[in-house]
């Protein structure tokens, strides 16, 4: 008498009172397949996803399970093609779970993300995006006048202790 096989298509022997392998029942069944499919949208921890099974930049969570934040494919059909590695994402409203078109900006490297980031928080402390912070007492200051009086921000010489908030 010969032994029942897996039903999945692998070949492989099973006991007499099951179908398939253990873990062999969803083999193959991926994507709009599966039968909890729930439209290809999700939520990492931080950002909306999309099933995007051919993009590069799918994170591969298991087998049959890509799925690419929704900001990236946004972008990525605005330019036309993938993006390259390194580019990173700024959100205006620092709110990651919002996608909305004009709500984030396509960075070349973190680099210039985060010169974004300090030009927005000194634009909203003094209305220009040139003001700098000191790192000792936190006054914001443009550059010239950084170092004028006895204070000295910026060189590391204010005396003043950044009042606890």
């Amino acid at each position: 008498m010969t032994r029942p096989t897996c039903q999945c298509g692998c070949g492989k022997p099973v006991r007499a009172d099951s179908r398939f392998r253990p873990g062999h029942s969803q083999f193959g069944r991926a994507g709009e397949l599966a039968p909890n499919w729930k439209g290809g949208e999700g939520r990492d921890n931080l950002h909306l996803t999309a099933y995007a099974p051919d993009n590069p930049r799918a994170r591969r969570a298991a087998a049959g399970h890509s799925h690419v934040p929704v900001h990236i494919l946004m972008a990525e059909k605005a330019l036309g093609r993938f993006l390259p590695r390194g580019v990173v994402a700024w959100f205006l409203d620092g709110d990651r779970g919002n996608p909305a078109p004009g709500n984030f900006v396509i960075c070349p490297d973190k680099a210039y993300r985060w010169l974004l980031e300090r030009r927005k928080l000194a634009l909203v402390a003094t209305g220009d995006v040139h003001s700098v912070r000191c790192y000792k007492c936190g006054r914001w200051a443009l550059p010239g006048e950084q170092n004028e009086g006895r204070t000295g921000h910026g060189k590391g010489i204010c005396r003043r202790k950044k009042s606890r908030e």
